[in-house]
């Protein structure tokens, strides 16, 4: 039997084995907080009950683990009395040679190229990450006006690459009028290299000591050449430019983090309420959706304006944006209104609704 991380987005590391039970720990890496994501495969373990545990540490959600075999496909185990937010269970069926396991559902990049390919994005070199990869930005449609997607500003947080690919879908399939007026687009890997090292990214540090990740980087002596390019993006298009949306996924679980909710701005908050309402209409009745109790409040809590952040640069940098805000997409959600790739997808398809809602109504 192997249990491993050795693929892209692979995170664990094997402390001890106690009997059927090992004992696990995920790599916090670069990161100065702790944070919560694993993904690590077990292979050669058929027939095998075995017990996974994080000694207490919180690392999973209300249904266990998410499970693959091929990587794509993702399902939660949702098996009760079978996990705790520390630790799960599983029994190996006779034919299950290679079982992926993972904190929440994945998003590499192979899947939007793959999705560039069917319904015709154009894909050109972006950046070069810190571990000198090609990175990519994606373009759909040929208007004038653009709105900006971006999403893995914290590597881990897939969530959000989903919603951009449900706009993507819904605009390309649904609404070629308004891709002749309105193009979209989109850096869905922002942290490129820690998506592919299977990095937390979230709370990660240059120096060892203060959070510096790829969202607290939008200086002017910016650290990242991904950050300076979206800058430089934005300042070369300001004029056309009616929407920048930031896509995440919040903490583990909770309260509002088992939403998708909208974080609020103080300096646009009018502009961005006629688009939450907006989402909220087009996503009702859906298997996962954005209610009118789903945004979080300006200068509350975390949420305070101003800081080296997306959102921050883009109200400066495009003054007269239509739009400028952080979507959070829980990595679970709750009965009713549940995280699967299939609910994301649908979400970000209403996502995509409401961006050609607002935009038609600003160049009526």
């Amino acid at each position: 039997m192997k249990i491993h991380a050795d693929y892209e987005g692979g995170n664990i590391k094997v402390i001890k084995t106690e009997g059927d039970t090992i004992f696990l720990e995920n790599e916090l890496r670069t990161n100065v907080i702790d944070w919560f994501y694993f993904s690590f495969c077990v292979e050669g373990a058929q027939g095998k009950t075995l017990t996974f545990d994080f000694s207490g540490a919180r690392r999973l959600g209300y249904w266990g683990p998410a499970i693959s075999y091929d990587y794509k496909k993702w399902w939660w185990q949702d098996e009760p009395g079978k996990s705790t937010f520390s630790s799960f269970t599983y029994t190996f069926g006779p034919d299950e040679d290679k079982v992926y396991f993972s904190q929440g559902i994945q998003y590499m990049p192979e899947r939007f190229d793959a999705l560039a390919e069917e319904i015709g994005l154009k894909k050109e070199p972006f950046s070069l990450s810190e571990k000198k990869r090609q990175m990519y930005s994606f373009t759909l449609g040929t208007g004038k006006y653009e709105v900006i997607l971006t999403s893995r500003h914290h590597a881990c947080e897939a969530t959000g690459t989903y919603i951009i690919e449900g706009a993507m879908r819904e605009l390309a399939e649904n609404d070629k009028a308004f891709l002749e007026e309105c193009k979209i687009f989109a850096v869905p890997f922002i942290d490129h290299d820690g998506v592919v090292d299977g990095d937390q990214g979230k709370g990660r540090s240059l120096d060892g000591v203060e959070v510096h990740d790829h969202n607290r980087d939008y200086t002017e002596d910016a650290h990242y050449d991904a950050n300076r390019k979206i800058m430089e993006h934005m300042k070369a298009n300001k004029e056309y430019i009616k929407g920048c949306l930031d896509c995440h996924s919040p903490w583990i679980s909770g309260g509002v983090n088992d939403t998708a909710f909208i974080v609020q701005r103080s300096d646009i908050e009018e502009r961005n309420t006629k688009f939450h309402k907006c989402f909220v209409e087009e996503s009702k009745g859906l298997p996962l959706s954005c209610r009118e109790e789903d945004v979080f409040p300006p200068n509350t809590e975390w949420n305070k304006d101003g800081g080296p952040k997306f959102t921050t640069i883009a109200v400066k940098l495009v003054p007269d944006v239509l739009f400028s805000f952080t979507l959070e997409t829980c990595y679970y959600g709750f009965e009713g209104n549940k995280v699967t790739q299939e609910s994301l997808i649908l979400l970000g398809r209403a996502f995509g609704r409401s961006i050609a809602r607002v935009v038609r109504d600003s160049t009526k």
